[in-house]
């Protein structure tokens, strides 16, 4: 069986909530709109990948102390899977959106 590194949950956890971020940042510059579900939809994305690096900080305190018990990697993995899912359905609901506002300078 394949043993699944903490850290590297972690860090992937760490890349998708910047990237997150990132485009939260670019399409509110970018495309501005009066719609109330764009930011908190893309800015709920990070939700699911802060609870999988939780899970993994858990996991690895396993190491160090005592006091956490049981296996989090599988609840990690998927809550990180949740955040994949739920990331592809708001990617494809900003590119099919028709009714963006241009921007003016």
């Amino acid at each position: 069986m394949m043993e699944i590194d903490p850290f590297a949950i972690i860090q992937i956890d760490a890349t998708v909530i910047t990237g997150i971020l990132i485009l939260l940042t670019i399409t509110n510059h970018l495309r501005p709109t009066d719609e109330f579900w764009l930011p908190k939809s893309v800015a709920t994305i990070v939700i699911p990948f802060s609870i999988s690096a939780l899970f993994a900080i858990w996991e690895t305190l396993k190491e160090f102390s005592n006091t956490p018990e049981g296996n989090f990697m599988p609840a990690s993995l998927l809550a990180m899977f949740i955040g994949f899912l739920y990331l592809i359905v708001v990617i494809f609901s900003l590119s099919s959106k028709n009714k963006w506002k241009k921007k003016t300078s």
